[in-house]
């Protein structure tokens, strides 16, 4: 506790020197009712509204530092003792007052009423009149990212409603909960799409690998030559590995693969665009057999990324490397687009590290151009394309999804030739 109520003495600090409403004996005064009043709560007695900094704040502390709630002091002074000190006991009284004429706690008989509350109760354990809409899943509620995967799976049995997971984060508390069921989406057990056995048996791995260095590797090098660079970072690789990179061109991934040792080659799945399963039927199969390519649904809904990480999830198990683009498209400027959240729920849910990759140079020889002839078989012009390797990147189970996405997408553009 002690700890905590440092951290919160700092961080407060900072915001009351920065809206000028005190004087010093009034921000050491605050500053002490911060860390002493509430000797077992995260609550903070303010005597103005700072909710907007409180959300900044929040951003920079660990999850089990944050502030949970905060009540605003109306009045111009707070109460004193005969000595002219502030009485923490009356403030305490009068802010606990308030908030439970303001939130009751719920009653067993609303709890039963209340499925999501029923829910949250069993996998979290705790009693159903002892939950909150404040109370934050992780801090609150110990809900670990195994709870929160059982969590989502209840919510679709019981409620029929899929909730996006890479919304539920070690920041959301019972009430952004509850509106996401709210704005879910009716349950689809199954995207349709299917991992390939016979692509991941031992003799279809060295069989590809031949392949590759027998017919696909030196088609390439006709026109398009591949250096890479920083190339004892692959050395690091200890299956599996989440591989990223930026998406410049047709077959891009392909300079990736022409770096790569054949023991890992062997073992890495690469994610591609279920578009390709339902068009042409050589396309593929030609992804299969030289790519090892598996089916990625490209779309914003839960229903879609729940399948995309269920067979993400079994290739990992199966001990395959996956190699994605988040940027989910081919950039069509050679500038690197956003990410989708995608690649930071796999690196921070799965615990699986991720290796960047960026190509520089391959815009320019075989760009997506649609209505080239032969884009899809000829580059347009001759040259050499470089693979730069990056650092491998772990990260804390309690990060959000979206700060690991950004980290991941600074560590491409970070990567320099």
């Amino acid at each position: 506790m002690a700890k905590e109520q440092g951290n919160l003495k700092k961080w407060f600090l900072g915001i009351i020197k920065n809206t000028n409403l005190f004087n010093l004996r009034a921000q050491q005064e605050t500053l002490t009712l911060l860390s002493s009043a509430f000797e077992h709560s995260t609550d903070a007695i303010l005597i103005t509204d700072l909710k907007g900094i409180i959300l900044e704040v929040n951003q920079s502390l660990n999850p089990h530092e944050q502030i949970q709630d905060y009540s605003v002091w109306e009045r111009e002074d707070f109460p004193r003792t005969k000595t002219l000190k502030v009485d923490r006991e009356a403030v305490k009284n009068e802010v606990l007052q308030r908030k439970n004429n303001k939130e009751p706690e719920n009653t067993e008989e609303q709890a039963k009423q209340d499925k999501l509350i029923e829910i949250l109760s069993q996998v979290s354990g705790k009693a159903k009149s002892q939950i909150k809409s404040k109370n934050n899943l992780v801090t609150a509620l110990k809900m670990d990212s195994l709870k929160r995967i059982e969590l989502l799976a209840l919510i679709e049995e019981e409620l029929g409603v899929s909730v996006d997971e890479l919304k539920i984060n070690p920041k959301t508390d019972v009430s952004e909960l509850r509106r996401l069921v709210q704005e879910g989406k009716p349950v689809v057990l199954d995207d349709g799409e299917k991992l390939n056995d016979w692509q991941f048996t031992n003799f279809m791995g060295k069989t590809r690998t031949i392949l590759q260095d027998s017919l696909v590797f030196p088609l390439f090098n006709i026109g398009i030559k591949v250096k890479g660079k920083n190339l004892e970072s692959i050395s690091k690789i200890k299956s599996p590995f989440l591989f990223i990179f930026n998406h410049v061109g047709v077959y891009d991934i392909v300079n990736i693969l022409r770096i790569l040792p054949r023991n890992i080659r062997e073992k890495t799945a690469i994610a591609a665009t279920s578009e390709l399963w339902h068009e042409e039927a050589y396309r593929s199969i030609f992804s299969m057999v030289f790519g090892n390519a598996f089916p990625f649904v490209k779309a914003e809904s839960h229903n879609a990324m729940r399948g995309n990480f269920d067979r993400v999830g079994q290739l990992l198990d199966m001990g395959y490397n996956i190699m994605i683009s988040p940027e989910g498209n081919i950039t069509h400027t050679g500038e690197l687009l956003p990410f989708h959240t995608g690649a930071g729920y796999i690196a921070v849910e799965m615990g699986v590290p991720v290796i960047p990759f960026k190509i520089n140079g391959y815009f320019e020889l075989w760009p997506e151009e649609t209505k080239r002839k032969l884009n899809l078989f000829w580059p347009k012009k001759f040259g050499t394309a470089e693979v730069i390797v990056g650092e491998p990147i772990s990260f804390d189970p309690t990060t959000p999804y979206e700060e690991a996405t950004q980290i991941l997408r600074r560590r491409v553009l970070d990567l320099q030739g």
